[in-house]
């Protein structure tokens, strides 16, 4: 078992319905890379929605519902409102960078997280965005001060990061900009003894998106203590990591049924259009997409208003 903080027992060889392909112990930690991220991420968006337990409401059409069954009908339309209020708008939003340090990153360090090279390019992408939208981009790492009490993590790993370690700093790709937090913590929630809060109140932040390393660990417990804090979360599963597949498809279902939209880079940048904001992020085709879901979205309050 390896005993460095954040590294996780390997798990077994269990089978999750074809997302997760079955390597050796010696190569869990090499389950994605750049060029397989967006197929992979895919599959395991689609498997973490299909457990959400904020499932859409199909529509009905006026003609299939008696008169006498009307009342449920407003219920399940209200059920369907509630499910558009996850929807990402840039209004309102922060992104917040977890632990993207050299002691993740660096292949020389003993925490080495080969999947977190490949989502380093679509993370450099979600905070271009963010910036460009001039939208709060708050940054965190792990490091504990020389004599500071790291609690039960160390107990638990029997080793902590300090301070003063050369593998504590963010990776040079993702330097945090002038002015922008940087905020040092000791346990996985980045809430716990940080001005995170502060910061997100301060700019009248709603919603948070959330980035990083590990998935399973510092990601899933600040997104959890972020909605229990009334923030809505969208969790970014092609721009988030671990030590293997089976804990990142883990935490990405166990967060959708109940703590957070699981989201794809591509559908936050489609966010960041033209509509939203005046100028452009994405690709023509994602823009498109984007506007889709904004004509299907009106063409259901029709729908729901005929159904009055």
């Amino acid at each position: 078992m390896n005993s460095s903080p954040f590294g996780a027992a390997e798990p077994g060889n269990g089978d999750l319905q074809g997302v997760i392909v079955q390597s050796s112990a010696s190569n869990l930690k090499d389950y994605v890379s750049a060029s397989n991220l967006e197929e992979k991420a895919r599959l395991w968006i689609e498997d973490a929605r299909a457990n959400s337990g904020r499932r859409r409401q199909p529509r009905l059409s006026r003609g299939s519902v008696p008169r006498w069954n009307r009342g449920s009908v407003r219920r399940r339309r209200t059920q369907f409102q509630r499910s558009a209020q996850f929807k990402f708008s840039p209004e309102g939003a922060a992104l917040v960078v977890i632990d993207m340090q050299e002691y993740f990153l660096n292949p020389k360090s003993h925490a080495f997280l080969p999947a977190g090279k490949a989502i380093l390019p679509n993370l450099a992408a979600l905070v271009s965005n963010f910036r460009a939208a001039k939208l709060p981009v708050i940054f965190t790492r792990y490091a504990v001060a020389e004599g500071e009490d790291a609690g039960a993590m160390a107990r638990w790993w029997g080793d902590v990061l300090r301070e003063n370690d050369p593998m504590a700093p963010i990776v040079p790709e993702l330097t945090p900009a002038k002015g922008e937090p940087v905020l040092r913590k000791t346990q996985y929630d980045a809430f716990y003894g940080t001005n995170l809060e502060k910061i997100l109140r301060a700019n009248s932040v709603r919603r948070l998106a959330i980035c990083g390393v590990m998935t399973d660990l510092c990601c899933e417990t600040t997104a959890r203590s972020g909605f229990v804090r009334g923030f809505d979360v969208f969790f970014c599963a092609d721009a988030t990591a671990t030590a293997s597949e089976v804990l990142h498809v883990s935490a990405l279902k166990t967060l959708a049924h109940g703590f957070a939209e699981v989201v794809s880079c591509s559908e936050l940048a489609a966010a960041f259009s033209p509509m939203h904001l005046g100028f452009r992020t994405c690709t023509s085709r994602r823009i498109g997409s984007f506007n889709g879901g904004a004509r299907t979205t009106h063409k259901a309050a029709e729908n729901a208003e005929a159904l009055r």
